[in-house]
C-alpha cells in the first residue's frame, strides 16, 4: 500500500503548521490593509473600498464555509462506508464459520483451520503508518489463504458423491473473498489530497482576508482571529482524523472482528494443521 506525501503527516502538525500559517496571513494582510487605507484616504476612494471588500470578504468566507462542509461530508461518508464494510465483512465471515462447522470430516478440519488463519489476519487489515510493510505481508497472507480456501472449495464441489454442505461454504466462501477486496479499495478511497490542498489554502486566504478587512478600517481584533483559525483548525483535524482509519483519535474499531477471531479460536476443530 503507498500513501501520498499528506497523508503520511501527522494530522496535528498539518493543523499546527495551518494554525500558524492562518495567524500570519492575517496579521500580514493585516498591514496590506493599513497602507491600502493610507493610499486610498488620498484619493478619496476608502469607503468605496471598505464596502466592496466587506463584499469580497463575504463571499470568501462563504466559500470556506462551503469547503469545510463539502469535506467534511466525504470524509464523514467514507468514515462510515468503511465501518460498514468491517461489518459486512464480519458477518460473511460468521456464516463461512457456522456452514463449515456442518461440513463432515476431513473438509471441517481443512476449512476450519485455514479460515482461523485468514480471521486472525482480519485485524490487522488497517494499515498503520510506520509499518506498511508488515499490512503488505498481512494482504499476501491474507491472498494465500483465499486461494488455499479456493482450491478446498473446489475439491468439495468436483467430490463424487457430492459433499453435504459444500454448495453453502461456497456460497459463504465467495462473499467473504468478494469482501476482501472491497474492504482493501475503501483504505484508498480517502478524500483526494487537491481537496485537501485547497481547503488548507482557503482556511489561509480566509483569515487573511479578514486581517486585511481589519486593516482597511484599523481594527486588529486578535482574539477574534484566534477563535476562528481554532474553529477551522478543529474541523479540518476532525477531516484528516476520519479520513484516516490507520491513526489517530477516531480508528477503526475492530472489536466485532476480535469476538469473531476469539470464538473461531475455541473450536477444537480449528486448532493444528490441516490434514
Amino acid at each position: 500500500m503507498v500513501l501520498s506525501w499528506l497523508d503520511g503527516q501527522e494530522a496535528w502538525l498539518i493543523v499546527s503548521l495551518l494554525f500558524l500559517a492562518m495567524l500570519l496571513g492575517g496579521e500580514l494582510a493585516y498591514h496590506l490593509g493599513r497602507r491600502m487605507t493610507a493610499l486610498l484616504t488620498k484619493d478619496g476612494k476608502d469607503n468605496t473600498s471598505k464596502t466592496h471588500f466587506n463584499i469580497v470578504l463575504s463571499s470568501l468566507l462563504g466559500l470556506l464555509a462551503l469547503l469545510l462542509s463539502f469535506t467534511f461530508g466525504m470524509a464523514a461518508q467514507r468514515y462510515e462506508e468503511r465501518r460498514l464494510m468491517m461489518i459486512d465483512d464480519v458477518t460473511t465471515l460468521g456464516t463461512l464459520y457456522l456452514r463449515t462447522c456442518a461440513l463432515p470430516e476431513p473438509q471441517k478440519h481443512q476449512m476450519m483451520v485455514l479460515l482461523r488463519q485468514y480471521v486472525d489476519l482480519r485485524p490487522m487489515a488497517v494499515p498503520l503508518l510506520d509499518d506498511l510493510k508488515a499490512f503488505d505481508d498481512d494482504e499476501t497472507q491474507s491472498r494465500a489463504l483465499l486461494i488455499q480456501m479456493l482450491d478446498l472449495t473446489e475439491k468439495m464441489q468436483n467430490t463424487v458423491p457430492a459433499i453435504k454442505g459444500s454448495d453453502d461454504v461456497t456460497s459463504a466462501f465467495l462473499d467473504a473473498a468478494a469482501n476482501h477486496t472491497r474492504r482493501l479499495s475503501a483504505l484508498s478511497n480517502r478524500v483526494p489530497d487537491s481537496v485537501i490542498w485547497m481547503l488548507l489554502g482557503a482556511a489561509i486566504i480566509g483569515l487573511s482576508a479578514i486581517g486585511y478587512s481589519g486593516g482597511l478600517v484599523r481594527h486588529r481584533d486578535i482574539p477574534a482571529q484566534i477563535m476562528l483559525s481554532i474553529l477551522v483548525c478543529g474541523t479540518i483535524y476532525v477531516i484528516l482524523d476520519l479520513d484516516r482509519p490507520h491513526r489517530g483519535l477516531l480508528q477503526q474499531d475492530q472489536a466485532p472482528m476480535i469476538r469473531l477471531q476469539q470464538i473461531i479460536d475455541q473450536n477444537p476443530d480449528a486448532q493444528g494443521g490441516s490434514s
